[in-house]
């Protein structure tokens, strides 16, 4: 098997690396939108934790 029979997939070239790029392509999305995700979630639990903080001084005072 050549090089170019490898590209060439038996003629199904065009499917199987279209196939390949797209899957790539939704596995990328899929790991930024989860690292944006937990950096939200983050600052979210990080806003929670001062809000109780602070309500904990309110009350002790």
């Amino acid at each position: 098997m050549s090089v170019s029979e490898f590209f060439n997939m038996g003629g199904f070239a065009l499917f199987v690396w279209s196939a390949l790029g797209i899957t790539l392509a939704f596995l990328l999305a899929e790991v930024i939108y989860l690292k944006q995700k937990r950096k939200s979630v983050i600052k979210r639990l990080q806003h929670i934790v001062a809000m109780n903080k602070r309500d904990d001084h309110e009350n002790q005072a």
